[in-house]
């Protein structure tokens, strides 16, 4: 007896027409994740040949020839792996921006109080130092007096102030540094 079909795992074999179905191979998923800089291991690819050489090998051993091979699903696939690659490349588009505008955000942050002058006390005066990746931002200087509050700021390129720095300023600056 001649069966009109041959299900084997994820494929069908019409023996009539000499013709191999296999569905859900999904063909070029991982290059495709992969190209999208995401790395995963290219294991699935070795284990989808592994089993069309099984399904192969079983219609062999049937004593079957095969003439024709039709993958089922790649195209659509196809379609949702470009929507996929797509949106991994948005993602990845707006990673680098966000990556790029964090670096030029405050990310360090030196704070010393300090106690200027001898008449006055509690250590109501500060220094602030506001840093990027880059260690460029500024210095915000505070000096309280009975008189009231005079406020300072100086530009700070990689670490250092083309201005005079004061002590506690240049501590603030390592503070920030070495956060």
């Amino acid at each position: 007896m001649n069966p009109k079909y041959i299900f084997i795992s994820k494929a069908l074999y019409i023996p009539e027409i000499k013709t191999l179905a296999i569905g859900d191979l999904h063909l070029g998923y991982e290059f495709l994740i992969n190209n999208a800089d995401i790395q995963i291991p290219y294991s699935e690819f070795e284990n989808m040949k592994d089993e069309l050489k099984k399904i192969i090998e079983d219609i062999k051993k049937r004593k079957r020839d095969i003439k024709t091979v039709v993958f089922l699903g790649d195209i659509k696939h196809f379609f949702a792996y470009k929507k996929i690659e797509r949106d991994l490349k948005l993602f990845h588009d707006d990673y680098k921006e966000t990556k790029a505008m964090s670096a030029k955000s405050i990310q360090r942050i030196g704070v010393v109080r300090f106690n200027p002058f001898k008449d006055t006390g509690g250590n109501q005066s500060f220094v602030i130092c506001l840093l990027d990746s880059k260690n460029d931002g500024f210095i915000i200087s505070s000096l309280f007096t009975r008189d009231g509050s005079r406020f300072y700021t100086k530009p700070i390129e990689k670490g250092a102030s083309n201005y005079a720095l004061s002590a506690e300023e240049k501590e603030a600056i390592k503070k920030a540094t070495s956060s």
